[in-house]
């Protein structure tokens, strides 16, 4: 088990490149959601290369080809030491092309490629929007860590699964039920609505 700060420390990787269908928003989420809960969190872009092990909880989100060319110039050893902190059960968020990337570096293998699904899903009650050609199930769980093809700030509309990913550091506390009621209910009309004609 990760070590867990007093004020939790969210990493967003690289959001000039690896924000491009505003990942990034999923810890805006989950930095609120925390705050109604009680717990104290603040949020760090990081444009250079890091120590992962001084964060709670690191973001990696999706990026075009010529972003992730530019990454391994910038930072070569980024997805060995994401590798390292999902084996150590420390939770990371990959988003879409960072999916595929760590996925591919934690199993050793290449993601096969198929006609493109562009569309939204429903997956065991989590909804989001694919856009990817990657043969891979739309949400994996690889110890704490979630990798998911869902586009943009899932989040926002899986509170549920933003509070999954939060995990023990929210368990017990006391919330603003009211206000997480509020959200709540607007995230179920936003899952519904993605269906309709």
């Amino acid at each position: 088990m990760w070590n867990v700060s007093k004020s939790l420390k969210l990493a967003v990787l690289y959001p000039g490149h690896l924000n491009l269908n505003g990942d990034a928003a999923n810890f805006e989420v989950l930095q609120r959601r925390l705050q109604w809960f009680g717990v104290s969190s603040e949020i760090h872009n990081i444009h250079k290369p890091s120590q992962l092990e001084n964060f709670d909880y690191v973001l990696l989100g999706h990026g075009s080809a010529d972003a992730w060319s530019q990454l391994e110039t910038i930072d070569p050893h980024l997805i060995s030491k994401l590798v390292e902190r999902v084996r150590a059960g420390a939770p990371v968020m990959a988003v879409s092309s960072g999916y595929e990337i760590l996925f591919e570096a934690l199993n050793g293998s290449t993601t096969k490629h198929a006609e493109r699904v562009s569309e939204f899903k429903d997956v065991d009650g989590v909804v989001g929007y694919v856009n990817s050609e990657a043969q891979l199930p739309e949400i994996t769980w690889v110890e704490n860590s979630f990798l998911t093809l869902f586009h943009g700030p899932v989040f926002a509309k899986n509170p549920e699964l933003a509070d999954k990913f939060l995990g023990d550091v929210i368990q017990g506390a006391k919330n603003n039920a009211n206000q997480i009621k509020y959200v709540n209910e607007l995230a179920e009309a936003s899952r519904r609505i993605a269906f309709e004609d």
